[in-house]
């Protein structure tokens, strides 16, 4: 393993695992971490510990989701985890809400994979998260679909027509749609959703009106954007805010 990688040494060398694989990269705006079939961190980069703001490994290291985000968000970790580990499936870069420890929530791209030992016996999950905002460096693979995201980033507040957009990539609205959600797991519609979302719970932390900032964040009135709130969010804007000046 590299400098950049800390580690709980006996979980490697119980299992007889493999070198953390294809998932690790030393790319920017990512973060690598390994978890074992308990949903326990074993494994871990340095930007991980520079998200969550930590000063050492053994802040997490030998620690769960639930112990370093909400809890909303790690259930939601944890029920992917386990279907990784039941199914032996790879979740390909699947855009997902992120805490940092401090009451913040990011969008990130996150591929997560079963972490095999050499006997061929899943002993745990990998994965690499890219924040979605850093263009530049997290959807170069998907060069083709490099300037909507640009576009929708900045332009997410006020109405966005998929329509012109895939004619701008000189795309069917079928066909836009049917490769956007390839790269991105979701829909351009649903992207838009997230960006919205996003910039609400960053609002949230401000001392704005929630019917303020449901017209700051590009949705029609307070009723539809709390409704929409709580899909993603698991609780409303109100109960949201509550928790953060907690």
């Amino acid at each position: 393993m590299n400098n950049n990688i800390v580690y709980l040494e006996g979980f490697y060398n119980e299992n007889d695992c493999q070198t953390p694989s294809n998932l690790l990269t030393d790319q920017m705006d990512s973060f690598y971490f390994v978890k074992d079939l308990k949903g326990i961190f074993v494994c871990v980069d340095k930007s991980l510990l520079k998200h969550f703001h930590m000063q050492s490994s053994s802040d997490i290291i030998g620690k769960s989701d639930f112990d370093v985000q909400r809890h909303d968000l790690a259930t939601k970790h944890r029920e992917d985890d386990q279907i990784i580990i039941e199914s032996g499936q790879t979740f390909p870069s699947k855009i997902e809400l992120v805490g940092d420890g401090k009451g913040n929530v990011k969008w990130f791209q996150t591929t997560k994979a079963p972490l095999y030992n050499r006997k061929g016996e899943i002993i745990g999950v990998e994965g690499l998260s890219r924040d979605i905002k850093m263009t530049k460096e997290s959807i170069e693979p998907y060069s083709e679909f490099k300037n909507t995201i640009t576009y929708l980033q900045k332009n997410f507040k006020g109405s966005v027509n998929i329509k012109e957009l895939a004619y701008q990539n000189a795309m069917s609205v079928s066909t836009f749609e049917r490769k956007f959600k390839k790269h991105f797991a979701c829909s351009p519609s649903q992207f838009i959703k997230k960006l919205r979302i996003d910039h609400a719970c960053d609002l949230l932390n401000l001392n704005y009106d929630i019917a303020e900032i449901a017209l700051k964040c590009g949705f029609c009135d307070q009723s539809y954007f709390s409704k929409e709130f709580k899909k993603v969010m698991k609780m409303t804007p109100r109960q949201f805010k509550v928790n953060c000046k907690n």
